[in-house]
């Protein structure tokens, strides 16, 4: 996958920043300061939450001084049917921050990284790998777009990402940098926090992923995501669940659509999926009754 984040870009993200010790959730702040104007790329950034907020309402674990909790507010020239791809966008950027991170210290060849859609960043040692272990979760996007049904006012993406966490709610298969590679808690100091470190390659890949998707099209955003989520015929199947349906969809993912919908491969044909939980089918039987991180 090409790397955006080497790209310097005109967009610059986090000149106002807000770090909070604590708030509810950082989305929340960030749509309260959005609605009393405040410019494109403020950032709010806590050391924890005590409401952190997923897709569909899910709770995000957010224990104090462990974890990356970051929102940035966009107020781009698109119309609210483009709006979607942001939140693709950012998950590329936070694929390209952590593996920029694990890149400096010495770990990238460690750790295997992939982007589940639409919204998750994914991760495992090589070595689980190797033994055939499935991904966990290391961190997740949330987006919220504000305007009308014709304009869009401002967007708020919020990520998670698990830095220093080494333990997680019962059911949820998360893991966490310091776990997957354990070298990264001695490159930690007070002075040079990896939550931070983190945080400034995210937004610096973002600001050069938003900047490409500006200029290039949908393309720029959905064929690199599709490239780094691993999609194609081998990919495993996977199951969908919308929420207007009965029985979930099962099928093999094999690419996106051109407006960053997912083009799933079932036993009837090629769907098209704009929205949804998505398990992968091997893990069913581990987690259909089990809450998770989104």
């Amino acid at each position: 996958m090409a790397c955006a984040s080497k790209h310097v870009s005109a967009f610059a993200f986090g000149t106002t920043w807000h770090h909070l010790s604590l708030c509810e959730s950082t989305n929340d702040e960030l749509v309260r300061l959005g609605r009393t104007g405040v410019g494109a790329g403020t950032v709010v950034t806590a050391d924890a939450q005590t409401r952190g907020r997923g897709r569909q309402g899910r709770a995000w674990h957010s224990p104090p001084g462990e974890n990356l909790y970051l929102s940035v507010l966009l107020r781009p020239p698109l119309a609210p049917h483009r709006a979607p791809l942001l939140c693709l966008a950012a998950g590329l950027a936070l694929f390209d921050a952590v593996t920029d991170l694990l890149s400096e210290h010495g770990g990238r060849d460690a750790v295997d990284l992939r982007l589940k859609w639409p919204n998750d960043l994914l991760a495992r040692t090589k070595t689980e790998a190797q033994a055939g272990a499935p991904y966990r979760k290391l961190g997740g996007i949330l987006t919220e777009l504000f305007g009308s049904a014709g304009s869009i006012d401002f967007v708020v993406i919020g990520v998670g990402c698990n830095v220093a966490s080494r333990s997680f709610p019962s059911g949820v298969p998360g893991t966490s940098l310091q776990l997957l590679y354990p070298p990264l808690s001695l490159a930690a100091t007070p002075r040079a926090p990896l939550t931070r470190s983190l945080a400034e390659r995210f937004l610096a890949a973002l600001a050069a992923w938003y900047e490409r998707y500006l200029s290039d099209g949908n393309e720029a955003i959905t064929a690199p995501f599709a490239a780094a989520a691993g999609l194609g015929p081998e990919h495993p199947l996977l199951r969908v669940q919308s929420g207007h349906e009965d029985t979930p969809r099962v099928g093999v993912p094999i690419g996106l659509g051109p407006a960053g919908e997912l083009l799933l491969q079932t036993a009837t044909g090629i769907e098209r999926v704009l929205s949804g939980d998505v398990e992968m089918a091997a893990a069913m039987a581990h987690t259909e009754s089990a809450p998770t991180q989104t």
